[in-house]
């Protein structure tokens, strides 16, 4: 039984008790908390469905979850039920007080398209003061521009952010892609060039209770380089969804086959998953064209509405074990899919094997016999110099091996 029912603890604004009874984790929000419809009405300072942060005095943490109303009775007005994550991770018990706050954001109200010279680099046009407020604190490297109208969530990184005199606080642009990631459907003959929404930027402040499978991206820079300079790097921001219902208890993603030639990839090869400072890898599988009447297909399509609905091209289907890894909260946030040059690299230097092992035998066949020919007076200082020699003509040729490999992207 909660707390509330004690008359030694009273609730101040915007706390809540914790009821006993827990959520069960939802594939759609691993961090959630329901609330009484009564006690959000009464506050009116959130709305269902807003991104909150959840204080644990008790133990000085906090996390970021999704307000949801609940539709069971709970046993008074502030109580609430937390998911079993964000149980967890706030390491709360029975009886535990909670406080709920709003996150700081920036309204945006007006959507204008992007100017043509910046739509390849994906940037993001904000007013001054607005960029000034983004760069204000240089912790928050990442941020969410949340859609209130559909609830999906574009996550950008700060750099990604530049000023123009022209807007006003509440006007942004944003790309084609971006405003398809975030659900804005304009209507250019109804709208003109100005498209009316609901947006808000908010910081992505990440939990340091991040499972430990995923890791921040400058734990692996150095394979990462090597990879990139060998292989090339490309990567590509897909709106989430939930996976094929089959493939909740495998670690693979499903991807579309057009997003895959963007990669460069090919069915089975690893892919990266970032959701601001964490990363995942899992294998890529494609979204199969599904043209029979099999149950799991009709369940695929009725979980997974969202690729009915023109997502399927800019969308990744993500298993919720993944999903918890990264932290990420809910579906319809936005990640960024690379192609693993680290395992690309080691995936096709096995099949160059004989033809750099003939290269050293090539090498080390005509060395020998300028010396048995007395043409090369092989010192030490020859020797170290023809080493570093054939490790550079060595990277030379590992690096035109594999300019196929660049070219798909490049």
């Amino acid at each position: 039984m909660s707390t509330a029912n004690n008359n030694n603890n009273t609730a101040t604004d915007n706390s809540l008790f914790v009821d006993s009874t827990k959520m069960t984790p939802s594939t759609l929000a691993l961090n959630a908390v329901q609330v009484q419809k009564s006690w959000l009405e009464e506050t009116t300072q959130f709305h269902e469905g807003e991104i909150v942060r959840i204080e644990s005095p008790a133990h000085n943490l906090d996390e970021e979850a999704i307000l949801f109303c609940t539709g069971a009775p709970l046993p008074e007005k502030n109580n609430c039920r937390l998911t079993v994550s964000l149980y967890e991770r706030l390491e709360l018990g029975s009886d535990n007080e909670i406080f709920i706050k709003p996150i700081e954001k920036q309204q945006m109200s007006v959507i204008l398209p992007q100017r043509i010279d910046v739509i390849k680099t994906g940037e993001i046009t904000v007013s001054p003061r607005v960029h000034a407020w983004l760069m204000r604190e240089p912790h928050f490297a990442w941020y969410r521009i949340h859609n209130q109208e559909t609830n999906m969530i574009h996550v950008a990184h700060r750099d990604s952010f530049i000023a123009d005199k022209g807007l006003s606080d509440t006007e942004m642009k944003l790309n084609h892609c971006q405003r398809k990631l975030l659900g804005i459907n304009a209507d250019a003959k109804k709208d003109g060039w100005r498209h009316r929404a609901n947006l808000c930027v908010i910081p992505l402040v990440q939990s340091s209770n991040v499972s430990l499978v995923a890791y921040q991206k400058n734990n692996r820079w150095l394979s990462r380089k090597v990879g990139d300079f060998f292989i090339g790097s490309a990567s590509l921001t897909l709106q989430s969804i939930r996976p094929y219902v089959f493939d909740e208890d495998a670690d693979i993603v499903r991807i579309s086959r057009t997003s895959a030639g963007l990669l460069g990839i090919e069915e089975t090869d690893l892919v990266t998953i970032s959701y601001g400072d964490y990363s995942t890898r899992a294998r890529a599988f494609f979204f199969e064209n599904f043209d029979d009447d099999r149950e799991r297909t009709k369940a695929t399509l009725t979980q997974n509405a969202t690729l009915q609905d023109g997502l399927q091209g800019i969308a990744v289907g993500i298993p919720v074990r993944l999903r918890r890894e990264l932290g990420l909260p809910t579906i319809k946030h936005t990640v960024i899919v690379s192609r693993d040059t680290g395992f690309l690299l080691r995936k096709h230097i096995n099949s160059q094997i004989l033809p750099l092992a003939a290269f050293f035998l090539a090498l080390i066949t005509t060395v020998g016999v300028f010396v048995e020919l007395e043409v090369l007076a092989v010192g030490i200082k020859t020797a170290v110099g023809a080493l570093l020699v054939s490790l550079w003509l060595l990277v030379i040729a590992i690096f035109v091996l594999f300019s196929g490999l660049r070219s798909r992207v490049k």
